[in-house]
Formats: structure tokens, C-alpha cells, sequence
């Protein structure tokens, strides 16, 4: 009944408000944003227009980050249960005034990138299969998953495939240092991942002097941004109508729109770099190091998932 009385602006107007909760875009939280400015609305209104089942994809969910500073260990814990009901929530709101249907596709890069960020195969497996058992066992209907693995559809060795990745829809390493050094949005970019790649090398690399750390984290970071860009070709290929979601915080008329899953202090934080910890009654994202030197107590839900307090 409700979505009857709704015309195709006013209910896509709604959508896009519950969307607007979990931006982590400064302005979203403005409460005077000209919707027919960003990009993913007028994409949203013209499916809703069409009465189109609305998909969303979100690159996300790679693996956890083997620093263990950071976490604690490759398995996914609370973290990702609640970044991932976050999701679900959010369809099954939409769900209610929209007859079409929605659903939220998480586009995993850890195959792209595992082998660069010191993430072992055998480490991004068992996360993959845990993140498919969550999504199942907590009933997160809306949500599905998509990684390589189903683009070449499991037909070489990991290796072959990132290699075959690379070939299809990667720039090649010159191009990305000439724009690294021309935009400086690029290199903005850059020296983030730059200084990401050496935090964790100096804790998972102690065989190299700073030094050397700073000169191969500096090649790591250009491969990163090549393979990222061509996971953001393949996708496009892939999802050409898809909306297109990001855990990065993108300006508000960006093509991406940028969500924020668990709360946490920082702009951008995601439950593979961290830890939850809960915290009169409310759970917050932090690295590791950082609950441990607040007193913070390792716990498990239900035995199994690690949480902090």
C-alpha cells in the first residue's frame, strides 16, 4: 500500500535517504543535498522509473589483514557480521516500499590483490568460505558475493588467474607512474597506499631495514593501484547497471558512493583492518594494537567470532 502512493521521485527520494545513513561523505550529513546532483540517484530514479530490480555492488570484503597488529587472525569475526547485516538491513528497509526487489552484490578483490598485501591463498580462502557461511547462516538474503574466482570461473591456479587478470584489464605500470606524477589526485591515492603497504611491512617484514621496506612498499603500491583499476574495469564490464557503492568516502557527486559499515573514529575503517570493540554497550572499529593498549579483553560471540571489550 505504501509504495503505491508513492510516486517515482518520492520513492526513490526514500531510498536514497536510508542510503544516506550509512555514507561516510561529510556532505551527506549536510541535510540540504540536491539529490539530482549525484550521480548514483539519478541512476536509482531512472530504475525505479523503469521498475528495475535494483543492484548495487560494493568491491569489498577481501581478506583479513595479516598484520596482527591490526587483527586478530585471517578469520572474520564480529567485524564483518555486523558490516554485513548493516548491508542486509538496508535492502530489507528498501525491500518494504519497493516491489521490484534490491540486492547487494560485494564484489571481493582479495584474489586480485592477496599475493601484493601478504595474504596467502589458503588465508583468502578460508575467509571467503566464513563470509559465505555468515551470509547463510544470519539468513543476509539480499546480499550475494562475486569474486575472480567466478570471472574465470576457478579454471587456472590462483596464480595464472591474477596473471590472466592483469593481461585483460590492467594499464601497464608506466602509465600509472606518469599519472601518478601529473594528477595529483593520483598521487594522493599513491602515497595513502604508499604509507598503508609500509605500516605493514615494517611489523610482517622485520628481514628488511626501513630502507628497503620504503623502496618495495613503493613498488607495491603502484602494482595495488593497477590492479585496482582493473578490477574497477572488469566490473564495469561485468555490472554495467549495477549502483555502484564504495568503502572509500568519494565527494558526494563522485560516480561511487561512498558507506561507512561499522562506526568507527576514522573517515574510512573497515573490519579487515581492524577489530570491534564494544564499549559502553556500542561497538566501534580500532586496530588491534590500539583496543589492547585501552585494556580491551578478547572475547568471542557464541565462541566463535572475536570481538573486543
Amino acid at each position: 500500500m505504501e509504495q503505491a502512493i508513492l510516486s517515482e521521485e518520492n520513492l526513490a527520494s526514500t531510498i536514497f535517504f536510508l542510503l544516506l545513513k550509512l555514507s561516510n561523505t561529510p556532505e551527506s550529513k549536510a541535510g540540504d543535498i540536491d539529490y539530482w546532483s549525484v550521480p548514483l540517484y539519478r541512476k536509482m530514479y531512472k530504475q525505479c522509473l523503469e521498475d528495475k530490480k535494483l543492484t548495487f555492488i560494493l568491491p569489498a570484503f577481501p581478506a583479513k589483514s595479516s598484520n596482527p597488529e591490526k587483527t586478530s587472525g585471517p578469520l572474520p569475526d564480529l567485524g564483518e557480521i555486523l558490516a554485513l547485516k548493516t548491508l542486509n538491513d538496508f535492502c530489507h528497509e528498501v525491500s518494504k516500499i519497493y516491489g521490484p526487489g534490491i540486492e547487494i552484490t560485494i564484489c571481493s578483490d582479495g584474489r586480485v590483490f592477496n599475493d601484493i598485501v601478504f595474504v596467502s591463498d589458503y588465508d583468502l580462502q578460508l575467509y571467503k568460505s566464513k563470509i559465505s557461511e555468515i551470509i547463510e547462516i544470519h539468513g543476509f538474503s539480499f546480499l550475494k558475493t562475486y569474486d575472480l574466482d567466478d570471472y574465470y570461473k576457478n579454471s587456472m591456479s590462483y596464480k595464472s588467474m591474477r596473471e590472466e587478470f592483469c593481461h585483460d584489464f590492467s594499464q601497464s605500470i608506466e602509465d600509472i607512474k606518469f599519472k601518478v606524477r601529473e594528477d595529483y589526485q593520483y598521487r594522493n591515492i599513491f602515497n595513502g597506499l604508499h604509507r598503508f603497504l609500509k605500516e605493514d611491512m615494517n611489523v610482517l617484514r622485520g628481514d628488511l631495514s626501513r630502507n628497503q621496506v620504503a623502496k618495495e612498499s613503493k613498488t607495491l603500491a603502484y602494482q595495488l593501484i593497477q590492479r585496482s583499476g582493473a578490477w574497477d574495469k572488469l566490473l564495469s564490464s561485468c555490472f554495467e547497471e549495477a549502483l555502484r557503492l564504495s568503502i572509500h568516502p568519494y565527494p558526494i557527486e563522485h560516480k561511487k558512493f561512498g558507506v561507512k559499515l561499522v562506526p568507527s573514529s576514522e573517515r574510512w575503517a573497515t573490519p579487515w583492518h581492524n577489530v570491534v570493540v564494544k564499549r559502553d554497550g556500542e561497538y566501534q572499529l580500532m586496530k588491534k594494537r590500539e583496543a589492547l593498549e585501552m585494556g580491551a579483553v578478547e572475547k568471542k560471540l557464541g565462541g566463535k567470532y572475536v570481538y573486543f571489550e
